[in-house]
């Protein structure tokens, strides 16, 4: 079963191409390199080579020994600016982005 420290690890592999798109409001993550992933199946195709689209990150996490209630709490964060602050401070900074008001 991954950690959430060695997610996070494997995460920070995966830095290059990482945008915050505004098109909504609620400043939703997104790896745009290779046609988008979510923090959790971007890690998932790095480990397993399978590639997951956004909305299956439950399965992708399962791929990858995330815990389910992890990867809920991970997904929400990542599309969501004001739902688990504190993680998605943590999944910014290991993507090497900063949260801006534009």
């Amino acid at each position: 079963m991954k950690t959430q420290r060695e997610f996070f690890a494997a995460l920070a592999k995966e830095r290059n191409g990482w945008v915050i798109r505004r098109r909504y409001s609620w400043g939703e993550l997104a790896e745009i390199r290779d046609g988008g992933y979510c923090p959790i199946t971007a890690v998932a195709k790095a480990e397993t080579g399978t590639i997951y689209g956004s909305m299956q990150y439950r399965a992708a996490a399962n791929a990858i020994g995330l815990p389910i209630k992890l990867a809920n709490r991970i997904a929400r964060a990542a599309d969501w600016i004001k739902i688990e602050p504190r993680l998605r401070k943590r999944i910014l900074a290991a993507l090497g982005l900063e949260e801006s008001n534009g």
